[in-house]
């Protein structure tokens, strides 16, 4: 079955070779989240701290690049209507499961709760995400 409206056009105009190198580009990110989630759990004290800072170099880095900077509260407050697209939704929540593992805001972890209250929701609002942990509510 074919798919259907806008999907069907972003995807059709997307070369295939471009989006092969996307979705392995998307995996080894996923992949890095999840080793820094087991890091940063299995070992306490100076191990964890360490995966901490290789999470916050990782997400800050990421995240600063201009696509992404198009997508931050402060960015949406000059525009209305601002959307987040589904692919780079993807790679914010990436950020978002590495925190849900994370209890509270700590020195070690504050750029990265602040890098992820800094994005608009998908669905273009500046508050929180619907279904995900993106709630005024959480630590920090």
């Amino acid at each position: 079955r074919e798919p259907v409206g806008a999907a069907a056009d972003a995807r059709s105009s997307i070369p295939p070779e471009l989006g092969k190198r996307y979705s392995e580009l998307f995996f080894e990110f996923y992949y890095i989240t999840d080793e820094l989630v087991f890091f940063a759990h299995r070992y306490e004290g100076h191990g964890q701290r360490f995966a901490y800072k290789l999470a916050s170099l990782l997400y800050t880095i990421v995240f600063r690049h201009r696509i992404f900077q198009r997508f931050t509260k402060l960015a949406a407050r000059g525009g209305k209507g601002v959307r987040v697209p589904r692919l780079l939704g993807q790679w914010m929540k990436q950020l978002d499961h590495f925190l849900s593992f994370i209890p509270m805001c700590t020195p070690s972890t504050e750029i990265l709760w602040s890098l992820s209250r800094s994005f608009v929701a998908e669905d273009g609002r500046g508050g929180s995400r619907k279904g995900d942990i993106y709630d005024e509510d959480r630590p920090g």
